[in-house]
């Protein structure tokens, strides 16, 4: 076999391209094992690997009966599958009872360029133009995490981890180098892609957003901010990140750059399109409508009503320690629960998210009495197509207003 360069991709989906060019995926593996197999040969070539390192590396302890017998399997497979798709060679070696990928036969592995193209990225004595390129080169190789599909082993994971901490770092060198070019485009464009990596990025979140500002696109940077806000919340826990906070301050501070001609204009740019359901925003929005409402309230004289509702587990309520499969079963009920307040609320009412397994209604020009029966209609529905016993729904009314002091008993609890 006349011996050329075999590329290979790690990061992402792992393959292997031929000396004539054709790219063989791990999906034809069809073994994961196989996977792990060759990817960590081809990982640590600089040295033989012992029976027992691999052995260590391939399988968890305990997790089948005859390693030294599983692992002899393996490498005969390996073995026929690269003959199968690169040709006849000796690509594999084995020295008493050790194994390494045949030094002889020349790889190069696309984490090996991309750690050439991070020295160059990161390198501060560069001018901002030579940097660029690599920065973008790096990007590119990126196309997703190390061995996306076997980091079920710690060093298939501690390596990810590594990678990908590198592209976020040039990431946001990158971001900084295009805002000093004024690249608004170009941020958003790679704020994107680095999200699709890692969804639960803040820091991107933010830097998408004052793209979006900076290029006078004031309701894309508002679709953001709302996104982020529900999946922290949903996700995490959190509410209102200090980050997103601060971002959605110069949402708000955001103006038009030409002077309206008239006020229709004015009206025509700010009116909602297809209202059908409640409104539902995030809490920071929420909280500023509550106190708007309050003050009218104030002058007007008139009552509305604001509805805590709670979702809670009967088992956790018992001490029950909750499993991954319960807490599923909670997150999956709080999707439904959302879905029934928005075809059981009127268009003027205000819904948000207020804790990962609490919403907050405030019902528009309702009594005491008929807030409680939309209560209880919404817990109704919810009821009427639960199928899961172990949730619980309860929901809290309180009067709106400036400075609310009720206590704690003005404001029961009711649930089905």
């Amino acid at each position: 076999m006349e011996q050329g360069v075999i590329r290979v991709k790690t990061l992402g989906e792992f393959a292997i391209c031929s000396t004539d060019g054709c790219w063989v995926s791990e999906d034809e593996m069809r073994s994961s094992v196989m996977t792990k197999f060759l990817l960590y040969l081809l990982t640590h070539r600089d040295h033989m690997n012992s029976k027992e390192e691999l052995i260590e590396n391939l399988w968890h302890e305990g997790e089948i009966e005859n390693p030294a017998g599983a692992l002899k399997n393996i490498t005969y497979r390996v073995r026929n599958f690269l003959k199968e798709h690169l040709g006849d060679g000796d690509f594999i070696l084995s020295v008493r009872g050790a194994y390494a990928w045949n030094e002889a036969i020349p790889v190069v592995l696309d984490i090996e360029e991309f750690e050439g193209c991070y020295d160059n990225a990161m390198n501060q004595s560069l001018f901002p133009d030579d940097r660029i390129p690599w920065c973008e080169k790096m990007i590119a190789l990126y196309q997703g995490s190390f061995g996306q599909k076997i980091t079920d082993m710690i060093w298939a994971a501690n390596l990810s981890m590594y990678y990908q901490t590198r592209y976020l770092n040039v990431v946001g060198e990158l971001i900084g180098l295009y805002k000093k070019e004024d690249e608004q485009e170009k941020i958003i464009a790679l704020a994107n892609q680095a999200l699709s990596f890692d969804g639960l990025n803040e820091n991107l979140y933010c830097e998408l957003i004052e793209a979006f500002v900076a290029s006078n696109q004031r309701q894309m940077a508002e679709d953001v901010y709302e996104g982020a806000s529900k999946l922290f919340l949903e996700e995490l826990g959190i509410r209102s990140p200090k980050g997103l906070t601060e971002a959605h301050e110069k949402i708000l501070k955001m103006t038009k750059g030409s002077k309206s001609d008239t006020i229709l204009e004015v009206c025509t740019e700010i009116e909602e399109a297809d209202v059908d359901g409640a409104f539902f925003c995030g809490y920071p929005v929420f909280r500023e409508i509550y106190r708007l409402e309050a003050r009218k309230i104030a002058r007007l004289g008139n009552a509305e009503y604001v509805v805590l509702f709670s979702l809670e587990s009967r088992k956790a309520k018992q001490g029950t320690k909750l499993t991954k499969a319960d807490e599923f079963m909670m997150n999956k009920g709080m999707r439904r629960f959302e879905k029934v307040l928005d075809y059981s609320l009127r268009v003027g009412d205000v819904v948000s998210r207020y804790s990962d397994l609490q919403y907050i209604v405030l019902l528009s020009a309702c009594s005491y009495e008929s807030s409680k029966n939309v209560a209880d209609r919404v817990l109704r529905k919810f009821y009427s197509g639960n199928n899961n016993e172990d949730l619980i729904l309860t929901y809290s009314l309180e009067e709106v207003a400036m400075e609310n002091t009720a206590s704690q008993d003005a404001a029961p609890n009711y649930s089905v």
